[in-house]
């Protein structure tokens, strides 16, 4: 996330012990526009589970392709 910002994009992570459902729900009640899932096989694999809330598609994407798939979806 930090990385994400340093480059200009919003991003937020949740320190609060929610459930991916409940995360899910916040995000899209924020009106996030894509949500990175990230846990033990993500951080280990070095690849995210990206949700795009628009149409619910979730791709796999290299952690360090993130910003460039965040900016091109963008557009």
């Amino acid at each position: 996330a930090s990385d994400l910002r340093m480059k200009g994009v919003y991003a937020e992570v949740d320190h609060m012990g929610r459930s991916v459902k409940a995360q899910l729900k916040y995000a899209d009640k924020t009106g996030a526009k894509f949500v990175a899932v990230i846990g033990g096989t993500e951080l280990e694999t070095g690849v995210l589970t990206v949700k795009k809330m628009a149409d619910g598609t979730q791709l796999p994407i290299k952690c360090e392709e993130l910003y460039t798939y965040l900016t091109m979806e963008e557009k």
